[in-house]
């Protein structure tokens, strides 16, 4: 059987499935890496050849790899990884890579594959632990247990992104969410590159935009820039005499235009100002004197001068009566004042 075997699969088959596995000396790298492509390498072989590929891989071993299995037989790859894990795998259970997995994410800047990869390890290391603990091999239900609860945590690990497009797709088994992480990760991946590509040529038009705007800005400047006639008068050189200010002529200045409007309404003003004067003093009698003068009828015509009072002298012989006592008054409405006798 075996040489029909050997006649229908080349020995080629298992020296081409040899290559992809590393040299392993229990310390240059990690035991589960050796392991995971000594399963890779199984997978490409029949299994009737199983056993002649496990004494091949014997020689993929050097120094404390070599002596830990040296006087041991293994039939399968499994029990060959078996005893290099006793002696080089790390000494934690099973509820150890449990705990690991639940905290495992996708790193910044780490490939899908690689996140992928982690949590496979895990898996396979907790389905190893559980049956070295049980002695026995899971049953599908115990496994298919421990990979839902893979799937949980390999969900919760991914980016926003990818939870919200993985979401919206759909998946049955852990299996079908990483074939459709990939996908989305290829595609976010696309867009990415897109952005970026469009993101540098804006940049370059930016640039060269900015490098046109400045090279027309010199030659303007080298257009407008000293001759050698210092009288020639361009605009920059233009001084104004009334404001001081550069850019002006006198008669171009708008202070001045400002001004001059200024005060040509002011003159109006005060002239039409001085005309309704004089037109309310004519027609308003004026006032003088702190006295109402009175009219010759007795009425008031308005304040007058203050009139003088002379005295009267006359002897007694002249004045026999007290009814015909001379009196002297200012006007009707003035108050009577007394004869007085020297």
């Amino acid at each position: 059987m075996s040489i029909n075997a050997c006649s229908v699969y080349p020995k080629s088959h298992i020296r081409d499935a040899l290559e992809l596995v590393p040299k392993y000396d229990g310390h240059n790298i990690p035991i589960w890496q050796f392991a995971r492509t000594c399963k890779r390498a199984k997978d490409s072989i029949p299994l009737i050849d199983e056993a002649l590929f496990v004494k091949m891989l014997r020689n993929k071993l050097s120094h404390h790899a070599y002596l830990a299995v040296e006087d041991e037989t293994h039939e399968t790859v499994a029990k060959f990884l078996e005893s290099l894990k006793k002696t080089f795998g790390p000494d934690w259970s099973a509820n150890y890579y449990r705990g690991q997995l639940s905290i495992a994410y996708k790193k910044q800047g780490e490939h899908i594959l690689d996140y992928i990869c982690r949590v496979k390890d895990l898996v396979t290391d907790i389905i190893e632990g559980d049956q070295s603990n049980l002695n026995r091999k899971l049953t599908h239900i115990e496994t298919h247990l421990i990979e839902s609860y893979a799937l949980e945590a390999f969900y919760e690990g991914l980016p926003s992104k990818y939870r919200v497009e993985l979401k919206a797709e759909g998946y049955t088994n852990f299996t079908d969410a990483c074939a459709k992480a990939i996908t989305i990760h290829n595609r976010l991946e696309k867009e990415k590159t897109r952005y970026k590509n469009s993101r540098n040529s804006h940049e370059e038009n930016l640039t060269n935009t900015n490098g046109n705007t400045q090279t027309r800005i010199l030659q303007r400047d080298n257009h407008h820039g000293p001759t050698d006639n210092t009288n020639a008068f361009d605009g920059t050189r233009k001084i104004c005499t009334y404001c001081k200010n550069v850019g002006h002529l006198f008669h171009e200045c708008r202070k001045r235009q400002y001004h001059v409007n200024n005060q040509r309404f002011d003159n109006n003003n005060n002239v039409n100002n001085n005309n309704n004067h004089n037109n309310n003093s004519l027609l308003t009698p004026s006032k003088t004197g702190n006295q109402f003068e009175a009219s010759a009828n007795g009425i008031t015509r308005g304040q007058g001068n203050v009139r003088l009072i002379y005295p009267l002298e006359c002897t007694p012989q002249e004045c026999t009566s007290f009814d015909q006592t001379p009196m002297t008054c200012l006007s009707s409405n003035s108050n009577h004042l007394p004869f007085e006798v020297p």
